[in-house]
């Protein structure tokens, strides 16, 4: 019995070693100073500014009408949710050691990036650095402004590492929206065929839907509103796959390529939005060369330039196919079978 007692005791005394000479830092409590890395109400949020060491930066402002990026771009909504999310929940957990602080400093010297956290007043809510990810531990070293150590950062229970969402690369925060403009807003809207001007329509929107085409379109039918008015609604939150953004060549290799359309619409206090839409030729990407548009386009993708010509960006047929309408199936009474707003 005595020697059960002594080989407890025994026991007892390595647990303790093992935990105060391993674990002690990991729960201990640090000052709000050294590890100030969330935001309890991300509500009050108003700006979030982020800059890489390279210079590259990212500053989220919220406004009336939602977030910007840079002061240009309306931002991904999703994007910027997400972050907001790490913001709330992430937290540390415990201080680097010794050994490993000098090396964590070094690489975070050369690529890290300061994120500047402020309220709807302007004031500053947190600063810190996000330094590199230790995916073995699912986590990442964060480093707030004025600590005197670099500490370990989580989320509870998401196996995951943080510095992706801290990304101060444009494409990822601006919205992806090509077009979003609610039906009852339209006063406009425009499909231009280039090549096939008469299959071209514009479908107008005031008191009543009128229709304006080629006098062939009609074949002496009346114009289906259902139809017009399904259409319009169309324009409703139309996104992009992703933008070509320092891309060498990406207007001449567009200049080789037919255009398919132009699409254009306008709300009723005036502004227009429009794209020009291309083909794309079949590429490492496409998915489905057998069934290539005129056996040489891509049948998934297109690319399409919006925004007075200051983007390009490869559209999804997916997305956009339902905008590729002709004029005369507009004339097309509903009891007859026709691919044409189901």
């Amino acid at each position: 019995m005595k020697k059960n007692l002594f080989y407890l005791l025994i026991l007892l005394l390595v647990g303790f070693g093992v935990y105060y000479f391993v674990f002690k830092d990991k729960d201990r409590t640090f000052s709000e100073e050294e590890t100030n890395f969330t935001i309890k109400d991300t509500a009050t949020v108003g700006r979030i500014f982020m800059v890489r060491t390279s210079g590259q930066f990212i500053d989220l402002k919220r406004t009336s009408s939602g977030w910007t990026t840079n002061d240009i771009y309306p931002s991904r909504t999703s994007t910027v949710s997400s972050l907001l999310r790490i913001l709330h929940k992430q937290v540390a957990r415990y201080p680097v050691s010794e050994k490993q602080h000098n090396y964590i400093v070094k690489s975070m010297s050369g690529n890290s990036v300061k994120v500047e956290v402020y309220d709807l007043t302007g004031k500053v809510m947190t600063k810190f650095y996000v330094g590199p990810d230790e995916e073995k531990a699912f986590g990442t070293y964060l480093y707030n402004e004025g600590a005197k150590r670099i500490f370990f950062a989580q989320i509870p229970n998401f196996d995951g590492c943080l510095s992706s969402i801290y990304s101060t690369n444009l494409d990822d925060w601006r919205s992806r929206n090509v077009f979003n403009v609610p039906t009852e807003n339209i006063a406009q809207a425009t499909i231009t065929y280039p090549n096939e001007p008469l299959k071209s329509f514009t479908i107008q929107q005031d008191k009543a839907i009128k229709l304006i085409a080629d006098k062939s379109a009609s074949k002496n039918n009346p114009l289906n509103e259902r139809r017009a008015k399904v259409f319009l609604g169309f324009f409703n939150d139309v996104n992009c796959e992703g933008y070509l953004t320092n891309i060498p060549g990406i207007d001449s290799i567009i200049a080789m390529v037919p255009k398919l359309c132009n699409i254009k619409v306008t709300d009723k206090k005036g502004m227009t939005k429009e794209a020009d839409v291309y083909y794309m030729l079949l590429n490492k990407r496409s998915k489905s060369p057998g069934t290539a548009i005129l056996g040489k386009f891509d049948h998934d993708r297109l690319y399409a330039v919006f925004n007075n010509h200051k983007d390009t960006a490869v559209i999804q047929y997916l997305s956009f196919d339902k905008f590729f309408r002709t004029a005369e199936e507009f004339f097309v009474s509903d009891s007859v079978q026709s691919s044409v707003h189901k």
